[in-house]
């Protein structure tokens, strides 16, 4: 049998990407996702979702989680909070059930919203932007 190599490799940058993180259909994650971009999410989700720029729950997709980003759009269902602290879009499609704090937000014809509002400026945005950026500058 051939001698294993346990050399580990040093860790390296991974280069920078203006592809969104996506979540395929059929797939299903539980627990915390921290994104430096995009989050596309096609599948289901189950915990917190946070990105510095945006989050898309697509048609058909689920999301029981807290997101936060600063731009949200819903075409799926989202049962949990959302903090926004730019804008928030609900397609004619899209379910939103909880609370949500945003900046602005348009919620289409056809599109349903069960929950408490709160609009205005969101510190819980501001400050999931800030950690989200530290963990990245520290390799997190």
């Amino acid at each position: 049998m051939a001698p294993v190599n346990t050399t580990l490799r040093p860790e390296r940058e991974l280069p920078a990407s203006n592809d969104p993180g996506t979540i395929s259909a059929g797939m299903h994650i539980a627990g915390s996702i921290a994104a430096v971009g995009a989050v596309h999410i096609h599948g289901s989700v189950e915990g917190d979702v946070t990105s510095d720029t945006e989050v898309t729950i697509a048609e058909g997709a689920y999301a029981d989680a807290t997101i936060t980003a600063p731009r949200i759009t819903v075409a799926g269902t989202v049962s949990g909070r959302i903090f926004c602290s730019d804008l928030l879009e609900i397609l004619p499609r899209g379910q939103v059930s909880g609370d949500v704090e945003t900046r602005v937000i348009i919620v289409h014809d056809g599109a349903r919203l069960n929950g408490s509002l709160n609009m205005g400026g969101s510190d819980k945005v501001e400050d999931a932007a800030a950690a989200t950026e530290s963990a990245d500058e520290h390799g997190q």
